[in-house]
Formats: structure tokens, sequence, C-alpha cells
């Protein structure tokens, strides 16, 4: 999993270890607690 944290939000992005994407393309959350219940 990859995440770019930034102060408004976070972009995730799901991949294994050979680097391939487990989804087609990442998706951001608020970077809040909300943001972060989601994600879990």
């Amino acid at each position: 999993m990859g995440i770019d944290i930034s102060s408004q939000s976070n972009s995730i992005l799901f991949i294994d270890d050979a680097g391939n994407h487990l989804i087609k393309k990442p998706f951001s959350l608020p970077n809040d607690q909300q943001g972060a219940n989601e994600l879990i």
C-alpha cells in the first residue's frame, strides 16, 4: 500500500510485493479521523 499524505487528504494505492496494482487507480480520503476510520 502506498499513501501520499497532505494536510487536507490522503491518496491511497494498493500494490503487491511485485509492484502490481491491486486497484485500478488511487483514491483519496480526508486527512482526519473519519478518513482514517474509512481506511481501516
